[in-house]
């Protein structure tokens, strides 16, 4: 434990030195994540649902280390209040200052730098095994057939499964009433990564992908739908619980069928290259590869 409290005297450091000096909440936010997932560290399979969400962008994070480190990183501290702290938003949030795009990245080489030569796994033996309290396990305990599947995909050995679906009678995810936000001229909704609210825009395209013929939800990767790791799978639970499927560029995930890009590819930062990635069809399954050709199909009307 000491490890990890060395690690966020050095955040605060960092935060302060920014001139966020109000950063409580995110010590207190990062540390309770990062306290939750280490409980579980030693669970191969649990620890690698939980940072199933964080991978395909982890790959591309810098310095190169292994790959749970840098999910780690991801998991816990980027996907944060940290993203609050950098949103628009961020005075709602009391916070003084905007944290820029240079300063969130030295936060994360600081953070690999350090973890990199640090031992989870002693960590996670010195922690309780508190689950009631557990961050992740209350989450997860919420949405059953969202993370039964997580935990198909994020283990599989291939690049493809087929299996049984899973049934479960009773929906328990429902759309929430929104307040109206509409995209702005060009066609984009600007919002907190980290808030867990659900806005028009994002109702309006999830209730047009179950009720399409396709039955298909798509976004560039995970982060473009939030970096808040409950609103990810309660969207995903949504969509298996009414049998659409999530596509992006790396995954295809449904209720009875799992695919994984053999090489994935980092999160697009703008149109221009999410164009690009629409013709990128190697390392895709044939099931895979048919479902991105016709969304982009729509995607380019």
């Amino acid at each position: 434990m000491k490890e990890i409290l060395e690690y966020l005297s050095k955040l605060k450091a960092l935060l302060d030195g920014f001139g966020l000096k109000n950063n409580e909440n995110i010590i207190e936010n990062v540390q309770k994540q990062m306290v939750s997932l280490l409980r579980l560290w030693n669970n191969k399979e649990v620890r690698n649902g939980i940072m199933f969400f964080s991978k395909e962008e982890a790959k591309f994070y810098l310095p190169k280390c292994n790959i749970d480190i840098s999910s780690f990183v991801v998991c816990t501290i980027r996907n944060s209040l940290i993203e609050t702290a950098h949103s628009d938003f961020y005075k709602e949030y009391s916070f003084e200052v905007q944290l820029s795009s240079e300063q969130i990245k030295k936060i994360t080489i600081q953070a690999i730098g350090y973890f990199k030569n640090i031992s989870l796994e002693k960590i996670c033996h010195e922690l309780d095994n508190d689950d009631k309290d557990n961050y992740y396990l209350n989450i997860v305990n919420s949405y059953p057939l969202a993370w039964h599947i997580i935990l198909e995909i994020a283990n599989m050995k291939k690049h493809e499964s087929h299996f049984s679906k899973k049934i479960y009678e009773q929906k328990i995810v429902y759309l929430p009433l929104a307040k109206k936000q509409l995209p702005n001229e060009k066609n984009i909704v600007i919002e907190d990564g980290y808030a867990t609210s659900f806005n028009t825009f994002l109702c309006e395209s999830l209730e047009n992908a179950v009720n399409s013929e396709q039955k298909v939800f798509f976004t560039d990767s995970f982060k473009y739908i939030s970096r808040n790791f409950e609103k990810n799978i309660k969207i995903l639970q949504y969509l298996l619980e009414r049998d659409c499927s999530y596509v992006n560029f790396n995954y295809f995930i449904s209720n009875g069928y799992l695919a994984i890009r053999n090489n994935l590819l980092k999160p697009a930062h703008d149109a221009k290259e999410i164009r690009y990635k629409f013709k990128n069809n190697n390392d895709l399954t044939s099931k895979h590869k048919k479902a991105l050709k016709d969304i982009s199909g729509l995607f380019f009307l």
